[in-house]
């Protein structure tokens, strides 16, 4: 999904917490930032306003899933061309996932997954 339906949803949970505590816990919460990390952060809170926010790396797995949809030769490349033998596991990793930033967004989603789920829909984008 896109980042814009994203944007769309936050705005719709943060709208719907301004009316329902109307100046009780505004100063507070006055900006929308403020706001959603604290939904990010104290689950208590997320839960009694229904937005769960997650956030998280994708691993050198996930994001090859997702380039061979796209080309399933962006796999065997990333694979073969993006180490020297010599190099620790460590390296490898982090080259395979430069080289896939590389790329560009639009062929390989960037590192991570940020989750939205908020009156039963799920949202989901990628960031770098």
């Amino acid at each position: 999904m896109s980042k814009e339906r994203y944007d769309e949803v936050i705005d719709i949970a943060y709208e719907n917490f301004r009316v329902k505590v109307k100046d009780e816990y505004f100063p507070v919460y006055k900006t929308k930032e403020k706001f959603i990390d604290t939904v990010k952060n104290y689950p208590e809170f997320s839960k009694k306003w229904g937005l769960k926010i997650e956030e998280r790396e994708l691993s050198l797995e996930e994001r090859l899933i997702i380039a061979d949809k796209f080309n399933p030769l962006i796999r065997e490349d990333c694979l073969t061309k993006t180490h020297h033998p010599d190099e620790t596991d460590e390296l490898k990793l982090q080259y395979r996932h430069e080289w896939l930033d590389s790329l560009g967004p639009n062929v390989v989603p960037q590192r991570k997954v940020i989750t939205i789920t908020y009156n039963n829909e799920i949202v989901k984008y990628y960031e770098s």
